[in-house]
């Protein structure tokens, strides 16, 4: 299945790992698309996997189920998805909530196995 991998040009640098692991499943459309087109792809994909930003809330306004590595500057009361299908993993630390737009602690909120991405994905079951 193939994998459109989104985000904003400025951090091309950061998803050439994502991007070399994915090989010719990755469709690279970073730095590519307006909003409304972000927005489009996002309300036709089977599943977005995201950390919380304007994607997650757009996935969660088309009701696109939804894997969320949600960061610990915010309290998921404040910001979670309310009316799609979606999941939330996270690593509790102390720090959290932060607020910050820097993180002195290398994200370690977001030290989320990649094994527990696919099974979260897996016990959606929506067909991936």
């Amino acid at each position: 299945m193939p994998v459109v991998v989104t985000g904003v040009e400025k951090d091309r640098d950061k998803s050439a790992s994502l991007l070399l692991i994915l090989g010719n499943y990755a469709i690279d459309l970073i730095g590519k698309t307006t909003l409304p087109q972000l927005a489009a792809l996002i309300a036709n994909a089977k599943l977005v996997l995201t950390n919380n930003t304007s994607t997650m809330h757009i996935a969660d306004a088309t009701r696109t189920p939804t894997v969320v590595m949600f960061a610990g500057t915010e309290l998921e009361s404040q910001w979670q998805p309310r009316n799609g299908y979606s999941r939330l993993l996270r690593r509790p630390t102390q720090c959290s909530p932060c607020y910050a737009f820097t993180c002195p602690y290398n994200l370690e909120c977001l030290d989320i196995p990649p094994e527990e991405v696919v099974a979260a994905v897996l016990k959606m079951g929506v067909g991936v």
